[in-house]
């Protein structure tokens, strides 16, 4: 049997305790404390096979996020009140997940300019992740509605597939970067 000394250890000695005693008297912390002291690999073996066993049986977090995935904007929130009523205003797909690709020259926007924003549409025309474009070149009508005022930039706005934060969207970005057309000097 061991025994422990609570207090000084020299001629002011508080009181002798057995472990066991003492060990019971702190309740379970006592004894959890004396089990990781006297087997500590145990312990380690314990943890590790925890973390496998939860690993193997648990599903992956992405799984259960894909599942049942929670709303990012509630459904009336202004900005997608403003977006439905564009898509129905325009008679366009369905898409809540849009994004505004801005081509812009501090210079003015010419026909290099413009040979940028044709490639661009055409990449984006190309991938199947693009569900809405609004663009000047297949409707001439909108030039001006999407040319800046001063006439350094193009807006051009593009609908992805896909609710805005679920797995489809996330999985749908345009495969053609934006640039930032330069002008030709």
């Amino acid at each position: 049997m061991h025994s422990i000394v609570l207090g000084d250890a020299g001629t002011n000695v508080l009181r002798r305790a057995e472990t066991d005693y003492l060990a019971s008297s702190l309740g379970g912390f006592g004894r959890l404390g004396r089990v990781v002291v006297r087997w500590p690999l145990l312990v380690i073996v314990f943890w590790i096979a925890l973390a496998v066993a939860l690993f193997v049986l648990l599903p992956p977090l992405a799984k259960i996020a894909g599942e049942k995935p929670p709303e990012f904007l509630p459904s009336d929130a202004p900005v997608l009140v403003a977006n439905n009523a564009m898509i129905k205003e325009f008679n366009e797909s369905d898409s809540q997940n849009s994004l505004l690709v801005v081509l812009s020259n501090d210079n003015g926007l010419g026909p290099a300019e413009e040979a940028v924003y044709r490639k661009l549409v055409d990449n984006l025309r190309a991938d199947h992740a693009v569900v809405m474009l609004q663009d000047f070149i297949s409707t001439p009508a909108l030039r001006d509605v999407v040319t800046s005022k001063d006439h350094k930039a193009w807006y051009l706005p593009v609908g992805l597939a896909g609710e805005i934060a679920t797995p489809a969207a996330s999985e749908s970005p345009p495969t053609s970067p934006a640039r930032r057309p330069r002008s030709a000097t």
